[in-house]
């Protein structure tokens, strides 16, 4: 029904209480969702709960957006889209990471610096893991600045971090 109409058109009628329109606009968007979503992540058992996220996003931007944005409604909705399933994908990981580094906090007790040093004979041998301990953990650098910081591509730091958690998991265990 709404087919012919482009995105202000169909903002226009869904501020103005239209259900189907509403609908178009799922539909409309639901393959960009889908798609960012499976770029951002590969493929993993995680991928409906982005897809869920990026819809619920979707009805954020239909209903935040305005006209006099010097930015296309598809534009608007894409930066926003990115942004939160990249904060999404690494919410888990940086809920994990608040623990550890208030385990990790230099000058607390000896336990604590005991187990820097663990962790740290633990990934001698790899750079990176230790950059990311140091200071990510240690300085609280975010994973974006460690990445330009050390010119190494964003994903290869997020995956790093992901081994990192789960070697550091064995090591508590």
């Amino acid at each position: 029904m709404f087919t012919n109409y482009n995105d202000y058109e169909l903002l226009y009628l869904i501020k103005d209480g239209n259900p189907k329109a509403l609908n178009m606009m799922f539909l409309k968007y639901d393959v960009l969702i889908k798609k960012t979503a499976l770029k951002i992540l590969g493929g993993d058992d995680k991928i409906n709960d982005l897809i869920q996220e990026g819809r619920m996003q979707l009805y954020e931007c239909i209903h935040k957006f305005d006209d006099s944005y010097e930015i296309s409604f598809y534009s608007y909705f894409l930066i926003c889209l990115r942004r939160r399933l990249k904060r999404e994908l690494t919410k888990e990981y940086y809920d994990d990471f608040v623990c550890l580094r208030e385990n990790l906090a230099v000058g607390v007790d000896l336990s604590d610096r005991i187990l820097i040093r663990a962790y740290k004979r633990e990934f001698k041998d790899d750079p990176l893991a230790l950059a990311i301990l140091d200071e990510h953990i240690l300085r609280d650098l975010s994973v974006a600045e460690l990445a330009k910081e050390y010119n190494i591509p964003y994903k290869k730091v997020i995956n790093k971090k992901k081994e990192i958690i789960e070697a550091i998991k064995k090591i508590i265990d």
